[in-house]
């Protein structure tokens, strides 16, 4: 029981809780509030790769990393450079890490498209719900809004 107010405890699945950070991240994009989201849907990522890898089934990230090792493999090309897979995985997540994070190595400023980080966070959680079979409420509302302000 909360020492704070007469609110019962919370118990919720760890599917829902992902479900519910990224319904909200979807709603703040929607309302223009970008840098929340990044943090927010990326909370909900991490709960939906934790979840598929528990199911021995795997996320997008490491689909799409997975991509890029076969095409390397198969033409011999340094597709996506040289780059590791831990060194690609910081940067799909640089930007979710340096907006939760401050350590002295870090300078007190941060240039970024919040917009595009905000997306690429919505996308990748999105996708990863849907390999869960988690669907979300505001899905459609969401998608309407990409094609009338971005597709169009």
């Amino acid at each position: 029981m909360s020492r704070y107010s007469e609110e019962s405890d919370l118990e919720i699945s760890k599917a829902d809780l992902g479900k519910i950070q990224l319904e909200d991240a979807i709603d703040l994009f929607l309302s223009g509030k970008r840098i929340s989201v990044i943090t927010l849907a990326g909370a909900a990522d991490g709960i939906f790769s934790g979840l598929l890898k528990e199911q021995e089934n795997s996320s997008v990230a490491e689909d799409t990393w997975s991509h890029i090792e076969d095409v390397r493999e198969k033409t011999g090309l340094a597709y996506a450079g040289k780059r590791t897979k831990s060194n690609v995985f910081n940067e799909w997540n640089e930007h979710r890490n340096r907006l939760k994070h401050h350590d002295k190595r870090d300078e007190d400023f941060i240039i970024f498209s919040a917009f595009d980080a905000a997306y690429n966070a919505i996308q990748r959680a999105i996708l990863d719900a849907e390999k869960l079979g988690i669907t979300l409420k505001n899905r459609q509302e969401l998608e309407n809004w990409l094609i009338e302000n971005i597709y169009m």
